[in-house]
């Protein structure tokens, strides 16, 4: 065993590249994961965007690559994406009227089953 100062050091560095390589590949696998749960996702819009399989395999492809590369900037980008557009969407006059035709609908058929009004 080396008591020298240096071998502190040396062993210190190589914890530090360890630890940096494991967050490195933890960084990733979890990107992995997330990309696979999307998959259903990224093949739908591949394939509303293309009409030929390879473009549509090669969209979920880059999709799925950034993913991977890049899921700490974008989920947090899609959530408050997808907060914004249910804000903007209640505040649409007919989007708005489609949700109270919808409610009086439903208010009418739960009556109708429940015999409150024939």
């Amino acid at each position: 065993m080396d008591n020298s100062p240096d071998a502190g050091a040396e062993m210190t560095a190589d914890l530090l590249i360890l630890a940096a390589v494991l967050a490195a590949l933890a960084y990733l696998a979890t990107g992995w994961h997330l990309a696979r749960k999307r998959l259903p996702q990224a093949w739908a819009n591949a394939r509303d965007r293309w009409t030929i399989p390879e473009y549509a395999r090669s969209s979920v492809r880059w999709q799925t690559a950034w993913m991977i590369l890049f899921w700490l900037v974008l989920l947090p980008c899609r959530s408050l994406m997808a907060h914004a557009d249910q804000v903007l969407a209640a505040g649409d006059p007919q989007e708005l009227e489609r949700g109270i035709r919808e409610r009086d609908r439903r208010i009418a058929e739960l009556e109708r089953e429940t015999g409150i009004r024939p």
